[in-house]
């Protein structure tokens, strides 16, 4: 229960009261307050909403980045996975375009070992170039094969 001011007579009137005491003015009821209260719930339940379904989506596309990655190797690298965290931790790159780095770089070689060797300079020629990871990989597996 709040004081508040007859528009009347100017005295201090509960903001349950149905009348002001003083003069007998109606009081009439503010709903604006309750109304903000709700539109402010409701923009908070969008943005949990659209928040929540953000990480589901980007959890689902690092999944078929990392399909993908199994698919172009012919087997799953626990190597390369382990790595993909470790490269999102120092370079703050999405995961989902370290494994679609990845990816490319499978068209230059099969072998786990030669991609994990090569992924940081991948990382630092997209960051250095401001271009996507995918295009360092292939930048540096042309240069590689010498095409």
């Amino acid at each position: 229960m709040a004081l508040i001011q007859c528009p009347e007579c100017t005295k201090e009137v509960s903001d349950t009261a149905k009348s002001c005491p003083q003069c007998g003015r109606k009081l009439q009821k503010s709903y604006a307050g309750k109304i903000i209260g709700m539109f402010a719930a409701l923009i908070v339940v969008i943005v949990v909403i659209c928040l929540f379904m953000s990480a589901e989506n980007s959890v689902q596309m690092e999944n078929n980045a990392s399909d993908r990655l199994d698919a172009a190797l012919g087997y799953h690298s626990t190597l390369l996975s382990d790595q993909v965290k470790e490269l999102h931790d120092k370079y703050f790159i999405d995961k989902t375009e370290i494994l679609q780095a990845m990816v490319v770089f499978t068209g230059y070689t099969k072998d786990d070992k030669m991609i994990q060797k090569v992924m940081p300079s991948v990382l630092n020629v997209a960051v250095a170039n401001k271009i996507t990871p995918a295009e360092a990989a292939d930048e540096i597996g042309k240069a590689w094969h010498g095409n």
